[in-house]
């Protein structure tokens, strides 16, 4: 092996997965959810880097929801591989509904090739398996994970202006297509400091997904929103480190 070729061997060990170099593996990350100026919600998630001799990182989150109607505790692992894409998401949701009745339910996915097995249990009871069609190196959206649209959006290459994408939704059992473009670039606050961002639009092919998120240079999410016929129930939710 020549002296350029061993140089170049070492430099594709070192290479980092995109979303590693984005969110440090071990630092926790915070999001706060915001609705008609009001904190509904928050998102704290870290990443533990590959151990030796695996090629799979994780990806770990807990997530709080406290509406005026419920209130909602989450903790999901979802495990992924260098290129975002997913190999399994484990959560466990607990709280009370709109109607105050109490909440408990245990989610687990895995991914195997070009099947999702989904797996809900409810209060304890008996699993609840649905075998949907999934598509390899389609990224995974849970509802309401923050965190996988952050591993989503590191991924996405360097000063894109447009790109389709498909996005995974266990809830509706089905990828959908989604148009991301870039509308521009504005400062946004980030924990006290200003940051230089570019916005991008998202519209999804059905089920009415669409929104903006606004990205750094290095791909970190720092802004998301999801817009509503009523404004008052838009839901925006930003990068929030704590102090």
């Amino acid at each position: 092996m020549t002296p350029f070729a061993v140089c170049f061997f070492h430099l594709w060990l070192s290479q980092e997965p995109p979303a590693l170099l984005a969110w440090p593996p071990g630092v926790e990350h915070r999001f706060v959810w915001v609705q008609n100026g009001r904190k509904v919600g928050e998102t704290t998630f870290l990443l533990e880097a590959a151990k030796q001799g695996s090629a799979l990182h994780l990806l770990k989150a807990q997530r709080t929801s406290d509406y005026p109607s419920f209130s909602l505790r989450a903790q999901g692992t979802t495990t992924f591989r260098a290129d975002g894409t997913p190999v399994k998401f484990e959560e466990s949701l607990s709280g009370t509904s709109l109607n105050r009745k109490q909440v408990q339910q245990e989610t687990s996915i895995y991914f195997e090739g070009e099947v999702a097995k989904l797996r809900y249990r409810h209060h304890g009871s008996e699993e609840h398996p649905r075998d949907v069609k999934y598509e390899e190196g389609t990224f995974l959206i849970a509802t309401n994970a923050v965190e996988h649209w952050a591993l989503f959006a590191a991924m996405l290459p360097p000063g894109f202006e447009r790109k389709e994408v498909k996005l995974f939704y266990p809830d509706f059992g089905q990828a959908l297509e989604v148009t991301i473009a870039k509308t521009g670039t504005e400062k946004l606050d980030v924990g006290g400091n200003e940051v230089e961002a570019t916005r991008y639009s998202f519209l999804a092919d059905r089920r009415d997904l669409r929104g903006s998120l606004w990205l750094d240079k290095a791909r970190r999410l720092l802004k998301i929103h999801f817009p509503n016929q009523s404004p008052e129930l838009g839901l925006t939710v930003m990068l929030s480190p704590r102090k």
